[in-house]
Formats: structure tokens, C-alpha cells, sequence
């Protein structure tokens, strides 16, 4: 059993290619797991969901705080490469006032008091 993204079933499917061609009777058996859910034909993996469910935890945990609090702004920047799926998914789950994605702002010099009044 292999788990993994997309490079570890690139080495999945290559070492099947190894079993079958030696005529070695196994079995492999891979799990999509990719925080990116960039793999093909893969409509959600475990990783992604288990991510986007982890963050709206944290990140809703904070609103109830900066609500309670009362004036309170908190910035929450989610990490990894190319992730506005996740930070989208994320949003949906809990109705921020204000999200930035680097596809948005593109080369866009934006400051607190920018971020603060839109």
C-alpha cells in the first residue's frame, strides 16, 4: 500500500511495471493523498479534505475571538504551493470579511489599512 501525491503513484505505478514484468505475484494498492488534490481523475483526496477541515477549525476559532473581542483583525495565511483551492474551500466553510489570493492581487502593493478597509 502506497500513499501519496502525484510523484510517490508516478513511483507506484513504475514499481507494478517492475512486479509484472518480473512476473511477481503482489498486489499494489495506492491512496491518493495530496493537500494539493492536484492528482488526475481524483475528484477530492484525504489530505485536502482533512486540511480544509483543519484550517476552518482554526480559522473559525479565531473569528470567534476577534468577535468577542471586539475591534481585532487576525491574518491567517494558509502555506504550500498553489493552494487558492484550499484557501477558497476554506472560505466557503467560514464567511471571512476579507480573502486574498496571490492570483488576485497579482504584483499589487497592498498595505494594512488597504487590507482593513475593503
Amino acid at each position: 500500500v502506497v500513499w501519496g501525491g502525484r510523484n510517490v503513484h508516478s513511483w507506484t505505478a513504475r514499481l507494478s511495471e517492475y512486479f509484472v514484468e518480473h512476473k511477481i505475484r503482489t498486489c499494489v494498492i495506492a491512496v491518493p493523498a495530496s493537500v494539493q488534490s492536484d492528482l488526475p481523475l481524483i475528484e477530492q483526496t484525504l489530505g485536502y479534505d482533512t486540511a480544509c477541515k483543519l484550517y476552518s477549525s482554526i480559522i473559525g476559532n479565531l473569528a470567534i475571538q476577534a468577535a468577542s473581542a471586539g475591534m481585532i483583525w487576525c491574518f491567517v495565511r494558509i502555506p504550500g504551493r498553489s493552494i487558492s483551492h484550499i484557501a477558497a474551500e476554506v472560505a466557503l466553510m467560514t464567511h471571512p470579511h476579507v480573502v486574498l489570493m496571490s492570483a488576485d492581487t497579482g504584483n499589487e502593493q497592498l498595505g494594512l489599512t488597504d487590507v482593513t478597509q475593503m
